[in-house]
């Protein structure tokens, strides 16, 4: 008898946990909405300067907006943005056709580097201006 209750003791366990469990769900993380749109656009030839489109005209890009940077030469292309002497990205090599988004975050003057080609261009970054 006493074995008995011991066995339904033990199932009661196992079963009540599992049993609980089939019927409800759990809760649905919420995550902030991100905006990935670019406000810039950046695409890298294999001859001609660089140049920093910004969606909204002008020659200032705020303080978190998203670039693109396409390749839409034929050979490899790898950019590096510096801010004073501090490197804040890495494209590494990009083929020719292969894009990416930056996020820009630090303010000051950004130098964008194309380091299989030397060329290079300069975009301000201020946080005063959102777009």
């Amino acid at each position: 008898m006493r074995r008995a209750l011991a066995v339904g003791a033990l199932s009661l366990l196992v079963l009540v946990p599992l049993a609980s469990g089939c019927g409800s769900t759990a809760p649905t993380p919420t995550v902030a909405s991100v905006d990935f749109t670019p406000k810039a656009t950046l695409e890298v030839t294999d001859a001609g300067p660089l140049t920093v489109d910004i969606a909204a005209g002008g020659t200032d890009l705020a303080s978190g907006s998203v670039l693109l940077v396409t390749n839409t030469g034929t050979s490899e292309h790898r950019l590096v943005g510096t801010v004073d002497t501090t490197q804040v990205f890495d494209t590494g090599t990009m083929e020719a056709g292969d894009e990416t988004t930056i996020v820009i975050v630090p303010d000051g003057e950004l130098k964008i580097a194309d380091l299989n080609s030397d060329r290079e261009v300069t975009v301000s970054v201020t946080s005063s201006k959102r777009q």
